[in-house]
């Protein structure tokens, strides 16, 4: 075919995304887009995530330095794949690993002028680019949670919680309820467009439970 390798972008709407992340039948999908990362006082680090399909090895062409094509070892993607979760609740709190509120952990997102974002359903008008807010969302939800349908690293499990890094730094940044994110990574969660029901959706009515690969 036309077709040797495919890449996914990480777009949580575009209609058909979901279904072929589900499919299994992708290479390379783009995690997170535009990570920014302190490089000096004046700069910012900016940083794509892509993670390898270890269903479908040996595809070294998506991966380039300077000197050519790099292969990377298969034990290495089955590593990051292993280690990353789809977030399934649409109230997914970050808290300490006492299971208190912690506050201030924006996960890497960031408006184009850099300004942390930290309500994940912020909606803005297109026209005057202020918050939109009606009688259902009448005020910014600031706790430091994670956006359903985002990917993060775990780590540690303690009882009900376990350890995120979200943003992908290589520092985790918290814990969270296990149960607000996949029990693997082979199911990704339909997107959800207004923002109320999406904010009630668990794990179990987001359709991103574990099945067998």
């Amino acid at each position: 075919g036309l077709v040797a390798a495919t890449w996914l972008n990480p777009s949580r709407g575009h209609r058909g995304s979901v279904e072929y992340f589900n499919e299994k039948s992708w290479d390379l999908f783009q995690s997170r887009i535009a990570l920014q990362f302190v490089k000096s006082p004046i700069r910012w680090l900016v940083v794509d995530t892509n993670i390898e399909n270890p269903a479908r090895p040996g595809k070294s062409a998506l991966y380039w330095r300077r000197d050519g094509p790099l292969d990377l070892a298969s034990d290495r993607a089955d590593e990051v794949f292993a280690s990353r979760r789809f977030v399934c609740d649409g109230l997914a709190l970050i808290r300490d690993r006492h299971g208190n509120r912690k506050d201030g952990v924006a996960c890497g997102r960031r408006t184009d002028n850099g300004r942390a974002i930290l309500d994940c359903d912020e909606i803005r008008d297109q026209k005057t680019g202020e918050f939109f807010f009606d009688d259902r969302y009448p005020k910014p939800d600031e706790r430091s949670r994670l956006c359903f349908g985002d990917v993060v690293r775990v780590g540690r499990a303690e009882g009900s919680f376990i350890e995120i890094d979200c943003n992908e730094d290589g520092i985790m940044d918290g814990w969270t309820r296990a149960a607000n994110l996949g029990s693997g990574f082979d199911r990704r969660p339909a997107w959800i467009s207004d923002r109320i029901t999406r904010r009630a959706v668990t794990r179990a009515t987001s359709g991103c439970l574990q099945t067998k690969r």
